[in-house]
């Protein structure tokens, strides 16, 4: 079996194992090539909204209801991020190289809800609760499980609100700082 075959399949087991219940989670590493092994080399169990894996396997990420956990193949978790903000992490994505993380978050207080599209760069470098490159402007709707992509290289990013709204990202490498404009729209 091929390396993006091995590590679709793992994916496959993962978004299934996902699909059975939407609110605990065994995430479940299995090297590429190594298909016939049985025992994973390593799990971390919980609550989680979304995973995704980078397409040599190199990077894990997790969506949680409560923040953003960041692992290599190792097991070892790398970073993580809910830095206080009140919200439910609901879909994430990773790039093809496993540089980029995007996610969305629909964070609450008080006074107003907002809708998020959250994006780290140089992902493999990062450690601790490092702050996101850059944030989107509130999106007025949530954009829910698996509907969060990000382009193999981390250029574009594309979400799809529980309505029929889209939105859409061009350059995002350059992009930093909060309130990012969607590059195109379409409510």
């Amino acid at each position: 079996m091929g390396l993006n075959k091995t590590v679709s399949a793992i994916l496959l087991i993962l978004i299934f194992l996902i699909g059975l219940s939407a609110t605990t989670v065994s995430a479940i590493y299995i090297p590429p090539g190594d298909a016939s092994t049985t025992e994973p080399l390593w799990h971390v169990s919980g609550e989680a909204a979304d995973i995704t894996i980078s397409d040599g396997g190199s990077l894990i990420a997790i969506a949680t209801y409560n923040g953003i956990l960041v692992y290599n193949n190792n097991g070892d978790l790398l970073w993580s991020w809910s830095e206080g903000v009140e919200g439910y992490y609901s879909s994430v994505d990773v790039s093809d190289n496993g540089n980029i993380v995007a996610a969305s978050v629909r964070t609450y207080d008080e006074e107003e809800t907002q809708y998020l599209i959250l994006y780290w760069k140089n992902t493999k470098n990062l450690s601790g609760e490092p702050e996101p490159t850059w944030s989107s402007v509130d999106l007025y709707d949530e954009i829910e499980e698996e509907a969060l992509a990000t382009s193999s290289g981390g250029k574009s990013v594309l979400a799809v609100g529980t309505g029929p709204n889209v939105f859409y990202w061009n350059q995002s490498l350059a992009n930093t700082g909060s309130d990012n404009t969607p590059t195109w729209y379409d409510y």
